[in-house]
């Protein structure tokens, strides 16, 4: 699994954009990139309703942002990043359990500053992750940056999200449909919960499908299997890694995973879902 990660790796110094499915480790991922030597990777640092609708614009405003992150970091030494407990958190919400229906987002969460390292100097690797925004202007951010995708079995992705008190827990992105009239207008016609969640599910796969390459799409279960050493197509350069890195088996009530199982399953063979997983890792997603 770690040469998939390793495959079209970046080059040191790139300004990346992030993207992936909701709850699919990209805010792990952002964690264990800036434990590697010159890399800065930040969890949704923008405010995303200041940028324009206009994704031609939009794109062109996150371009710009990258290099204000450049000059800030480099002058002042900081950069803003949303944080948990003052810090980019292995993941945004609390871990799950078998006997946990909802989970929400602990209440020091917000947008603060994160300090960059001291030694960091001007040709640093500058990661940014947006999953829903950035998905949703891959086909202009793809032809200016340098862009990956994380997914996840879609299982866990469903799962994760039914039990976070979040948007994806409705079926919802409001960053994403902020900038996709077509995609807030099939939720809105979508009275089911789950139906929703799956049409979103589909949009992400589809959309990393159309507008990255597949070695730019990284999977959750590479990604610990390699112990987040495999980022290093990311970083451009060595990622030091966590041996203690585990999947959260076991972690959703049964009885939901069961139905999720079920209603994944009887998807057709033309769903973006299957480009990524096949129905043996969906029946066998324990």
């Amino acid at each position: 699994m770690t040469n998939e990660l390793e495959s079209m790796r970046a080059e040191p110094g790139t300004d990346i954009v992030l993207t992936g499915l909701p709850r699919s480790g990209t805010t792990l991922a952002c964690k264990l990139l800036s434990a590697a030597p010159q890399v800065l990777a930040l969890h949704e640092p923008l405010s995303i309703g200041a940028i324009p609708t206009d994704t031609i614009a939009a794109a062109a405003t996150v371009q710009r942002f990258f290099a204000e992150i450049r000059a800030t970091v480099l002058s002042k030494g900081t950069a803003p990043s949303r944080l948990v407990n003052g810090e980019v958190p292995d993941s945004p919400f609390p871990e799950p359990s078998p006997d946990t229906l909802l989970r929400d987002m602990p209440a020091d969460s917000a947008r603060g500053t994160v300090a960059a390292p001291s030694n960091i100097r001007s040709g640093f690797t500058l990661v940014i992750k947006h999953p829903a925004a950035f998905t949703a202007l891959l086909p202009e951010l793809s032809q200016r940056l340098p862009c990956f995708a994380m997914v996840r079995n879609p299982v866990g992705v469903l799962a994760s999200w039914s039990t976070c008190n979040a948007h994806f827990r409705r079926g919802r992105a409001p960053a994403a449909e902020r900038f996709t009239p077509a995609l807030a207008a099939a939720l809105d016609a979508e009275p089911d919960p789950t139906s929703r969640q799956i049409l979103l599910l589909e949009w992400f796969l589809k959309s990393f499908h159309e507008w990255l390459p597949r070695s730019r799409v990284l999977t959750y279960e590479a990604l610990i299997a390699s112990g987040g050493r495999g980022l290093s197509c990311i970083a451009g350069r060595p990622v030091p890694g966590r041996d203690s890195l585990a999947p959260r088996c076991r972690a959703y009530p049964p009885a939901l995973v069961l139905a999720l199982k079920q209603r994944l399953l009887r998807l057709p063979a033309q769903s973006p879902v299957w480009r990524y997983y096949r129905h043996d890792q969906v029946a066998g997603y324990e």
